[in-house]
């Protein structure tokens, strides 16, 4: 008996479409065609129907077509079942991409924009997701593994460094620092979730011994002074505040600096350099005659 041949008229299309979504409607059904698609083989003439048809080789999406799909997906949410259904099938699932393709991927990266509504929307997505611990921790987890297995890489080590080390790079790091540093909302946030490093540890106990329920540390952004944010303050009635250099990444000159601009308001500043807590007498004697000076 001769097959049925369907012609592909908009009616059959819209039928065909009714029948998936009743079936994939049905939570058994669904999990079942989930389950068989795991491990299936795809022969090489279907591969290269589908390529050609993601090509528009094949069957070209008009653009109602693609402005369907994207209403339909708009606002679309998984169910945890189903996250986990798509995780089994794409479990062990590895892409074979030529070099020549991850370089084009990535210059078509590099030369993408996204305006200021996109960026917004996607940080709102991604504030919202990260309230979730477990999505939290998972994500963290993928990105630790990542970096490990990445940088394990000889040949990416050295195209990272390299490509963090061209005077662009730094100028466009530099840019986008300062720019971030100025949103005042930004530096709350970054800021409040410092907390003292090792050398600050050991000087805020210098200074609740010698002198309790004198200073505070306020490295953290708790006291913002013309823009500066001083290590330690005092809390007993003194304008003084005490900073915490290090030698490697500050001079005489940026403590001067730093010294000058809180006198414009009042303050004593006091520089202590991490070498000096090698000597504890020496920095308790600095600090005794600072006290007394202020």
């Amino acid at each position: 008996m001769p097959t049925e041949i369907h012609t592909r008229t908009d009616e059959y299309r819209v039928d065909c479409s009714l029948r998936a979504r009743e079936q994939w409607a049905n939570p058994e059904k669904r999990t079942r065609l989930l389950l068989g698609q795991m491990g299936h083989p795809v022969y090489e003439e279907t591969r290269k129907k589908i390529s050609d048809g993601l090509k528009g080789k094949g069957h070209p999406q008009t653009s109602e077509t693609r402005a369907r799909i994207s209403r339909t997906l708009t606002g679309r949410t998984l169910t945890p079942n189903q996250k986990r259904l798509i995780g089994l099938a794409h479990k062990g699932l590895k892409l074979n991409i030529s070099k020549e393709v991850k370089e084009r991927m990535r210059e078509l990266a590099r030369n993408r924009t996204i305006s200021d509504e996109t960026r917004e929307k996607l940080r709102v997505i991604m504030l919202d997701r990260w309230q979730d611990p477990e999505y939290a921790e998972h994500i963290s987890r993928i990105c630790s593994e990542t970096a490990v297995a990445l940088y394990s890489d000889l040949e990416f080590k050295t195209r990272h460094k390299e490509g963090c080390n061209t005077p662009e790079y730094r100028q466009k790091a530099s840019e986008n620092y300062k720019k971030n540093w100025n949103n005042l909302e930004y530096r709350s946030k970054i800021m409040s979730k410092s907390f003292p490093n090792k050398p600050e540890k050991v000087l805020l106990s210098i200074l609740d011994i010698e002198f309790p329920n004198e200073w505070i540390y306020v490295g953290n952004g708790t006291i913002i002074i013309g823009g500066k944010c001083p290590d330690f303050a005092n809390v007993n009635g003194k304008k003084a505040v005490i900073e915490l250099y290090g030698e490697h990444w500050h001079t005489t000159e940026d403590a001067n600096i730093r010294i000058r601009h809180f006198e414009k308001f009042g303050y004593n500043c006091l520089i202590v350099w991490s070498e000096e807590l090698k000597d504890i007498e020496k920095v308790k004697e600095k600090l005794s005659e600072f006290m007394e000076r202020i």
